[in-house]
């Protein structure tokens, strides 16, 4: 793909690069045919881009498209600009050019390209006075009833929508409270965020399984079932999944590129498969829909998450990935993220765990996170027997000598883990009722449930002083 875009950049001028770029094809294709007639598994990597298929993540099918028609625009000369192109670094398109790049289409009486508006939507930079004011003043017509949506302004519309997945992208991004309804005929998809953010959901489950062992009796191996906890995901019902399953089977069938087979981008924005890239699948994939990362993160929760230890280097570094991402994550943390950063607290990666820490420090200072929602997701991961305590507090405690408001958000996140443990304490306890010595109780959660869960544990010589003072305190 690159070389034939370099031929037409290179229309007219030096024969000689042109003859560069044909070797380079020319050369990588003999290596690929040689491989392939050596190893069955191998397949002819060189080849168009029309009749690529990706197969870590959906999502490459909607940059698939996007690609092809920025090739397709250079080849007829079109010097409209795309859409998407971030303005600022990493990947944010600042919306007052984005309204200047839509009106110039306008102008030349043009349609935008769907891919290209619901990937610069997705990546809106939201926070921008005066936005819906230049709007109104360069738009006309459905964009400009977008750009409204987004913002959370009610608007006039038409009942007939030309850019479907744009709308859907706008109510995902702007995290919109003004449902569209039926009216405006978007398939399979009720644009509404309540019903995404809450669409995931996750429980500790006892798993059983057969495994071969060594019978030193019978000296030879048997199958014998072998039980372990494991985190089993699933997901509530919503119109969003309908929108998967009428899209599935196009996904299956696609040999070649069309866009029957496409999804809306914060659905298909997932990791299917962990590979030696997956690191660098996720920069690119966090990049698409900056502002809603959740669909991202649970798809990579599930995966790095599913046992209690992570034995992927391909996970780990993915999910280093995401954490790295989401430090500069820009609004309020949904219920996903809240999870995906509690489990990481107690994972069995000491670098995830202290870089999500660091997470944590950077969210508590802008506001965004639900102290008590992670701290309860801790608690009962560890009441359940699937992640140690230790690893939690290990983890805490460096965070403690810091700022008041960082005091206080762990008071939170630890009494929300005791009112989720059971009265029998886990080991770790003395860590944690040592931060708590700290930092405080939280006084706004069930200060007298956790005064009678600490009460239950003052039987244990080792935890009696520690909650002799707490409960002397409160």
């Amino acid at each position: 793909f690159f070389v034939n875009l370099g031929f037409e950049i290179n229309k007219g001028s030096n024969k000689e690069s042109r003859k560069s770029l044909q070797k380079l094809i020319d050369d990588n294709l003999q290596k690929d045919q040689e491989q392939a007639r050596q190893f069955s598994w191998n397949t002819v990597q060189v080849k168009n881009l029309v009749h690529w298929q990706p197969y870590t993540s959906p999502a490459f099918y909607n940059l698939k498209s996007l690609v092809i028609y920025a090739y397709k625009k250079v080849l007829k000369g079109d010097r409209l600009p795309l859409l998407c192109t971030p303005t600022h670094e990493p990947h944010w398109v600042d919306p007052m050019v984005l309204i200047d790049r839509m009106a110039a289409y306008q102008k030349a009486g043009k349609p935008v390209n769907a891919d290209d508006l619901e990937l610069a939507i997705s990546r809106c930079l939201l926070k921008k006075e005066g936005v819906v004011a230049y709007a109104r003043k360069q738009l006309k017509g459905e964009l400009a009833s977008l750009m409204y949506y987004l913002y959370q302004v009610e608007t006039e519309m038409s009942a007939k929508l030309t850019y479907h997945r744009a709308w859907q992208a706008a109510s995902l991004t702007g995290h919109s409270i003004y449902e569209l309804g039926a009216a405006y005929d978007l398939p399979g998809f009720k644009p509404d965020w309540r019903h995404y953010k809450d669409r995931y959901t996750w429980s500790i489950k006892t798993h059983t399984r057969q495994i071969q062992n060594w019978d030193h009796k019978k000296q030879k191996m048997v199958m014998v079932p072998y039980t372990d906890l494991r985190i089993q995901y699933g997901q509530k019902r919503s119109e969003i999944q309908l929108g998967f399953l009428k899209n599935l089977s196009n996904l299956l069938k696609a040999k070649t590129f069309d866009t029957s087979h496409q999804k809306p981008l914060h659905t298909a924005n997932t990791i299917k498969i962990s590979w030696e890239n997956t690191a660098k699948d996720v920069d690119m994939l966090y990049s698409l829909t900056p502002n809603n990362p959740e669909n991202l993160g649970y798809s990579m929760m599930s995966g790095t998450f599913m046992f209690k230890n992570i034995t992927s280097e391909f996970d780990t570094k993915g999910m280093e990935s995401f954490l790295e991402k989401l430090y500069d994550f820009p609004t309020t943390y949904s219920r996903v993220l809240i999870d995906l950063i509690g489990l990481s607290l107690v994972c069995s990666n000491t670098p995830l765990r202290n870089l999500a820490g660091e997470v944590w420090i950077r969210a508590v200072e802008r506001g965004q996170l639900n102290n008590e929602a992670v701290g309860t997701t801790i608690g009962v991961l560890v009441k359940d027997g699937y992640m140690p305590l230790k690893r939690f507090t290990d983890t805490a405690l460096p965070l403690l000598g810091l700022t008041l408001e960082h005091k206080q958000a762990m008071a939170t996140l630890c009494t929300a883990v005791i009112l989720s443990l059971h009265d029998k304490p886990p080991k770790g306890t003395t860590s944690l009722l040592n931060i708590l010595l700290e930092v405080g109780l939280d006084g706004d959660q069930d200060l007298a449930r956790t005064k009678q869960i600490m009460t239950s544990w003052s039987s244990s010589k080792t935890l009696k002083s520690a909650v002799d003072k707490l409960l002397k305190a409160y």
